[in-house]
């Protein structure tokens, strides 16, 4: 979806959606990033444990406990290059930065027919399926269901009164006891706007994303035929120094072959290897996520079709240029360099939420509405997706979104 003809907007309309090309990350909000929210960290623990059951999180405790507390890892962490481990050490005593191994959502155990074994592929599509896809899991959940249909088709709305929803093709599907919405931040507004002819109103933050590459020039970094992964090596966040500033997010990769073997012929991939063996030993690259308050906004209107048009432009910030500094300063005489290059700006970061957030109101065409703890926008109809965010933090927000899901669905039932 194209926005004011610069902006990009990513639609997944495979079964299973974004999950079929995400980078797995999976952290647990904190009470920081829940404030605005109608539930604490502690309210929602259990159901973070029992996603984590579900999809597997790979990980050890380290550093990020420090601000996260418990991260809910059920696999072994994945195994770090020497580079990343150098990286990794500078950050065992820092007052200002956490970091530790990726939390994933990977298959990391030896014995598992799916575990990784670090080819390098994840961007093409994991050979050994080791990232976790939602695709997966609901195809083993339907056989155990009583009755089961899967309507391959675009909801377009649903009757407030009824609850029967609409598809893109006319049919009106029987009468639910219960819709719970989950068509990812854009489709569930749309679906949303469209059964209570609301025409504009709802704004959606996209964490605006910047990259940068860290230089390594110290000694002992690599191993030859070392294999590698496509995947975040790293997770690392800057601490608020005061209760209005955001954590900051930043995730570190390594320079993994899918960067050249996009743009070059596959012919020339063996010439090319020792040099990307090479870049892996020297080259980091991190990836820092702005808070929602910093980012990209889009207003949202429907005249038939939904549209959207810029209403912030994400930038950085004083907290950002502070981030910077204070990343500057950590790595200074480790060997370590960031390069006074200008930042890459990333069009978007596919982390689409809060535009029907807890609490806000509507106005609909039977009065208002107010948006309550189980997402309620009917009788019998809840949204348990990232539309209903307070807010838009760096964090990585699929791990809730899952866990909230999980959390609506049993709250509006023994609610």
């Amino acid at each position: 979806m194209v926005v004011d003809k610069r902006h990009k907007i990513w639609r997944a309309r495979h079964f299973g959606g974004l999950s079929n090309f995400w980078g797995s990350v999976v952290l647990p909000f904190t009470d920081k990033e829940f404030s605005g929210w109608p539930v604490t960290a502690a309210d929602m623990a259990p159901y973070y444990r029992r996603i984590s059951e579900v999809m597997g999180i790979s990980g050890t405790v380290d550093g990020l406990n420090k601000y996260f507390g418990d991260t809910f890892e059920n696999r072994p962490p994945i195994e770090l290059p020497l580079v990343m481990k150098s990286f990794l050490n500078i950050f065992n005593d820092s007052q200002k930065f956490v970091a530790g191994h990726s939390r994933l959502a990977l298959e990391t155990r030896l014995n598992n027919q799916q575990a990784c074994n670090r080819c390098g592929q994840c961007l093409s599509g994991c050979p050994v399926d080791a990232i976790f896809r939602t695709e997966n899991h609901i195809q083993k959940l339907i056989p155990k269901f009583t009755s089961s249909e899967i309507v391959r088709q675009k909801v377009m709305q649903y009757d407030p009164v009824l609850r029967v929803i609409e598809m893109e093709n006319g049919l009106i599907s029987e009468q639910f006891d219960r819709i719970y919405l989950a068509a990812g931040c854009l489709g569930t507004t749309e679906i949303v706007m469209r059964s209570l002819g609301l025409s504009s109103g709802p704004v959606m933050t996209d964490n605006t994303i910047f990259t940068f590459p860290i230089i390594y020039t110290g000694r002992n970094s690599a191993v030859i035929g070392e294999n590698h992964m496509a995947m975040t090596y790293l997770l690392m966040g800057y601490l608020p120094d005061t209760a209005e500033t955001p954590f900051t997010k930043i995730q570190i990769y390594s320079s993994f072959d899918y960067l050249w073997q996009y743009i070059l012929p596959p012919k020339f991939w063996f010439l090319f290897k020792p040099i990307g063996q090479l870049l892996r030993a020297r080259i980091l690259w991190a990836r820092l996520y702005l808070d929602g308050t910093e980012s990209d906004q889009y207003a949202l209107q429907l005249d038939n079709e939904l549209k959207l048009s810029v209403y912030q432009k994400g930038k950085k910030t004083d907290n950002t240029l502070t981030v910077f500094r204070e990343l500057r300063k950590a790595i200074k005489k480790t060997g370590f360099v960031i390069p006074r290059l200008p930042l890459i700006r990333h069009k978007t970061s596919s982390h689409y939420t809060a535009t029907l957030p807890y609490g806000s109101v509507l106005s609909t065409r039977e009065g208002a509405l107010t948006i309550d703890r189980v997402g309620t926008v009917a009788d019998g109809v809840h949204i348990c997706d990232g539309a209903v965010f307070a807010s838009s933090p760096s964090n990585s927000p699929t791990f809730t979104i899952m866990a909230n899901a999980y959390r609506t669905v049993m709250d509006s039932l023994n609610g």
